[in-house]
């Protein structure tokens, strides 16, 4: 095992800004159902605990109600129209890439830890360039378990080659913040990303409010080789 730091990423409002074509796709597959087209600010909130709780809420939203098996057609019509247009407008957050270069110029791992399928992360981050920058991309169901149980991140960091004591959670939501806790890493909270709650009310470890800090704030909480 590893004592290089291993950095836990999420992937939705964390790494890469991916609301605009989650929203394509699911005011795509409601307005036949009598939905309007949903706004950024509206629908962000939703994000982070996989495709079909996000749908669930803006239907909620919209008093649009479903038979489960109806639900599980708009599912899979929003995964079909998302995965075809997967980075027509995401992008990563500025200073992203940056960072994890530098970092991993001196040794760092990197990881995405994902509510989002992984067959889908995969192929989000392959068409922004960031594949080769990731030693491991996980989702829900690459282990079976979805944030915030702590298997994703724990199985995760053993792939690897990493350990526990020297890794971190870096996240935008109550979920990561709560994985991060159960699986008993530091956890570094954005402001920029998509939780309802605003990350500084959540008490992270660190919070930062942009990808430059990254690096000092890694360096704060993981011991020192």
């Amino acid at each position: 095992m590893s004592t290089a730091p291993t950095v836990l990423l999420d992937l939705d409002g964390t790494l890469v800004d991916t609301c605009p074509d989650l929203l394509d796709a699911l005011n795509n597959v409601i307005r036949p159902y009598g939905g309007t087209d949903m706004t950024r600010d509206v629908f962000q909130p939703f994000i982070g605990r996989g495709a079909r709780h996000m749908i669930e809420r803006a239907l909620a939203t919209e008093e649009i109600r479903l038979e489960p098996e109806m639900m599980d057609s708009v599912h899979a019509a929003f995964l079909e129209h998302y995965e075809r247009r997967i980075a027509r407008l995401s992008r990563p957050y500025p200073g992203a890439v940056a960072a994890i270069d530098r970092m991993r110029a001196d040794g760092a791992r990197f990881a995405v830890c994902t509510n989002k399928l992984e067959g889908l992360a995969r192929r989000l981050v392959d068409e922004l360039g960031l594949a080769g920058r990731l030693d491991a991309v996980a989702g829900p169901d690459t282990y079976g378990a979805a944030k915030p149980d702590p298997a994703m991140l724990l199985r995760t960091i053993e792939a690897v080659g990493g350990t526990a004591a020297c890794a971190v959670m870096v996240g935008d939501s109550r979920f990561d913040l709560e994985a991060a806790r159960n699986a008993g890493l530091p956890f570094i909270g954005v402001s920029f990303g998509y939780t309802e709650t605003p990350m500084a009310a959540l008490d992270p470890d660190v919070l930062i409010d942009s990808f430059e800090a990254l690096p000092d704030a890694v360096v704060a909480l993981l011991p020192r080789r």
